[in-house]
């Protein structure tokens, strides 16, 4: 029984860190202006272009792609911000 109630705690703590992110990657995409959002659009997309089939294959769609990488830079951008 001891089990069930680790599983629910790993649970509920992933879910606060998965909120977390999301809400560090809407600041982040909330301080970018559009230059600096079209870049990293252009980069992504260049990014997909120059991946390896096989490597395309293993990710279900281009958007969620774009998405992932979008959320990671938002995140990684508001993280450095902060340690200064």
């Amino acid at each position: 029984m001891k089990w069930k109630k680790q599983r629910e705690s790993r649970k509920i703590q992933m879910k606060a860190l998965e909120d977390e992110r999301k809400n560090l990657a809407k600041i982040g995409w909330k301080s970018m202006g559009k230059v600096e959002r079209d870049q990293l659009y252009k980069k992504i997309n260049f990014d997909w272009d120059n991946m390896h089939k096989f490597i395309r294959d293993r990710i279900p769609s281009k958007e969620e792609y774009v998405a992932f990488e979008l959320e990671n830079y938002c995140v990684e951008k508001i993280k450095k911000t902060q340690k200064k």
